[in-house]
């Protein structure tokens, strides 16, 4: 939902150090106040969308803070000039900033990365074994390739034929071929199924 906030007419224009803020439930914006400003927020934020808590703040004071030679764990000291009320003559205000960078969040974001890494390649191992196991793929090969060549008025009661005679007691099942083995001793990679289907049609 958005909330405009506007200033009422015959008003002077708002001081250029004017900053106004809406907060609803937990959640609050902030900006500085030109006379009309818009903010949005969810709709029933945290279920407290009925009410709306709206403040103004004067700028006191402000200061630039180099970030590049905070190192983790390292902090310096901030003089921040500022001037309370009417007072003319300024003061500073002392402030202290560190930098803890978040490493623990960014090692279990990286440990989360390569547990699912893993997670995913065990299920593409456990289901090419699957295919391997129950021959699965050269099944479904020679199934297309004699489709192919057959062009039947019914390919799919055709494919389901076919495949159930192939399943049925007594069929000549082929004995699984392991795969063969490079001289180096390491197996070739893996190929995607039907890749080549020039095959189908010779």
């Amino acid at each position: 939902m958005e909330i405009r906030i506007d200033a009422a007419e015959g008003q002077g224009a708002p001081p250029s150090d004017l900053f106004i803020s809406m907060r609803i439930g937990d959640m609050q914006k902030q900006s500085r106040f030109t006379n009309s400003r818009t903010f949005r927020f969810p709709d029933n934020a945290d279920g407290k969308g009925s009410f709306g808590r709206v403040e103004l703040f004067k700028r006191v004071g402000h200061a630039t803070v180099g970030l590049e030679g905070l190192n983790d764990g390292s902090s310096q000291d901030l003089k921040v000039p500022v001037a309370f009320g009417d007072a003319v003559k300024q003061s500073n205000y002392n402030l202290r900033i560190a930098m803890n960078k978040n490493s623990s969040t960014a090692d279990a974001q990286k440990a989360s990365a390569a547990a699912k890494k893993s997670r995913a390649k065990a299920r593409m191992d456990a289901a090419q074994k699957y295919l391997q196991e129950h021959r699965l793929e050269e099944l479904l090969a020679e199934t297309m390739r004699e489709v192919i060549n057959d062009k039947p008025a019914d390919p799919r009661k055709y494919i389901s034929e076919k495949i159930m005679s192939i399943m049925a007691p007594g069929a000549n099942e082929k004995a699984p071929v392991s795969p063969p083995v490079s001289p180096g001793g390491k197996a070739p990679k893996k190929q995607a199924m039907f890749t080549d289907f020039g095959n189908y049609y010779s």
